[in-house]
């Protein structure tokens, strides 16, 4: 124990973190094909530019179809203007880079930020290897704390607005609301931020044509629930999913596990005297975290990087030392939520664990324990950066 103390005081997981980006570019340009993910980000941008539909099939240039919304194509600029061998390193470092500086934002010490690098570094992998925008999602909704936490409260809005102007999962940083400071600047904010975000794919486009899109956006998101709920898709790693591939029926809807998910999400509210305790705040956003991931259909292995966000900070401000069950929820959820889908794994046994949607059913567990612990615990013994104790 005293040997793993040492090493969360060295800069080996920032190194390690970085490792990831040449580690992605190497399998990619020398031992495999660009991942065809990119190539749907990148051309988001050009049919915005020329005026064609976001989710249209284009098999000359991609396969599957673009999920994001228009914004998307606006933040894809910088890449889709540059050659590939150029474009697709960057966006792979952007990734990287701006989720490390947002666990060095959050309010820990500098041990439990290198044991949330840690404890992040598999998914991250997983998530870098499909170049996926789950990374800068997770950071998106981090950083809408910090700034609450900071109290930047007009600013506060725009990260989790971004989030959700791309992928809806960022609107989840709304259940920071009880933690802002000046309320009426972070609502002015929030009105301000969505103006300026709507209009922003006009730069490239029309007022029309942003329009166009996000009706198609909104008919194309309910049609992919039905595609994502079938019991062969590669999505669907939920409590939903895990219920419906158990019992092999995939009409079994989502509304029932998203009502009991949110009456258990809003719970802790009801602990009004706790709110301005850190400890409190910091499980609320793993809470945050983990939930759209365990109760969207659109879950899938990348997207874990966001769960796992969570479930490391939730572990590393623990009251020290750790309870036995701590470590169990982490190690479970380590080989049975983030290692499930590596080769320490036989292939069938992979198989079983995806098509199963397994990798749910840890991040469950510690989403129950830290609703649980938010119900009941006092939080004076929980390691904060007003404590950072070792």
């Amino acid at each position: 124990m005293n040997s793993l103390k040492r090493l969360l005081y060295t800069n080996t997981a920032s190194v390690l973190w970085f490792c990831i980006i040449p580690v992605v570019i190497i399998k990619h340009f020398f031992l495999s094909n660009l991942n065809n993910n990119y190539f749907i980000y990148k051309y988001t941008f050009w049919h915005a530019l020329n005026g064609q539909t976001l989710f249209g099939y284009y098999p000359g240039e991609y396969l599957d179809k673009n999920h994001y919304g228009p914004l998307f194509s606006l933040v894809m600029a910088p890449y889709a203007w540059l050659p590939d061998w150029a474009g697709y390193p960057l966006w792979v470092a952007t990734l990287v880079t701006f989720l490390f500086l947002v666990i060095k934002k959050l309010p820990l010490a500098d041990w439990q930020k290198n044991g949330i690098l840690f404890i992040c570094l598999n998914e991250l992998l997983t998530s870098s290897f499909n170049v996926q925008f789950s990374v800068m999602i997770a950071g998106l909704i981090a950083l809408t704390y910090i700034f609450i936490d900071n109290k930047s409260d007009f600013w506060a809005p725009l990260p989790m607005l971004i989030g959700a102007f791309v992928k809806l999962y960022g609107i989840v940083g709304l259940a920071f609301f009880f933690f802002v400071k000046d309320k009426p600047k972070f609502i002015l904010g929030c009105l301000f931020w969505s103006v300026i975000l709507f209009v922003l794919p006009m730069i490239i486009s029309s007022p029309r044509y942003v329009l166009d899109m996000y009706q198609e956006w909104y008919t194309y998101l309910i049609i992919k629930n039905s595609e994502n709920v079938s019991l062969t898709s590669h999505q669907d790693f939920s409590v939903m999913g895990f219920v419906r591939r158990m019992l092999q029926n995939p009409t079994i809807p989502n509304w029932p596990f998203l009502g009991v998910g949110i009456l258990l999400f809003g719970l802790p509210y009801l602990r009004i005297r706790q709110y301005q305790k850190k400890a409190f705040q910091l499980l609320l956003l793993s809470s945050v975290l983990i939930f759209p991931i365990l109760f969207s259909s659109a879950s899938e292995g990348s997207t874990y990087i966001i769960a796992f966000l969570g479930i490391a900070i939730w572990f590393v401000i623990q009251p020290y030392p750790r309870p036995r069950y701590v470590w169990i929820l982490l190690l479970v959820a380590f080989l049975f939520a983030s290692l499930n889908s590596t080769d320490i794994y036989p292939l069938s046994y992979r198989i079983f664990l995806r098509e199963h949607s397994v990798k749910a059913i840890p991040c469950l567990f510690i989403w129950l324990m830290i609703l649980y612990e938010m119900m009941t615990r006092s939080f004076e013994q929980y390691e904060t950066d007003s404590q950072k104790q070792g």
